[in-house]
């Protein structure tokens, strides 16, 4: 099961890249991912020195119930391009998701077509697809929040 979105933002890939990455303003714009922080590795000088391996502390609300949930996922990716994390329930064959960022230069790098989507596998999809169901909604909610706060600073 695959959940896509894609917004174009009128900002360059970078900038949306740093924004993302900025995990410690996620609570003053994020309606979706409220909380992420880097957990048990070497203090660095910026979030955005996150790498493959490294662990996340990510507490998400659903924006429709205000229920909130923490998970610790696992970053598999972060280069200019692309940021991914894996995370599970109980074990990846139980249920786990990949959930990435892609940053698409657009219009001689001063757009950016932002790709967000997430990979759900597992046996226990079947019995969690209807919990997945607003997963939609909340990405549609961060995206627009992101597209409000890298073209307006806001």
């Amino acid at each position: 099961m695959r959940i896509d979105t894609r917004v174009e933002i009128n900002a360059p890939a970078s900038l949306v890249r740093e924004k993302l990455l900025a995990f410690s303003e996620h609570a003053d714009w994020n309606p979706f991912f409220t909380s992420i922080e880097l957990v048990g590795c070497d203090i660095r000088d910026s979030d955005s020195q996150v790498k493959p391996g490294d662990r996340l502390k990510v507490s998400m609300k659903d924006v429709r119930s205000g229920k909130v949930s923490t998970f610790t996922p696992t970053v598999l990716s972060c280069t200019a391009k692309k940021f991914e994390w894996r995370g599970s329930l109980i074990g990846q064959w139980f249920f786990s998701g990949i959930h990435t960022f892609e940053f698409l230069e657009k219009d001689d790098s001063q757009k950016c077509v932002l790709l967000h989507h997430e990979t759900f596998s597992g046996i226990a999809i079947p019995l969690l697809r209807p919990l997945l169901k607003g997963t939609q909604t909340n990405f549609e909610a961060m995206n627009n929040a992101l597209i409000e706060v890298c073209e307006n600073g806001c």
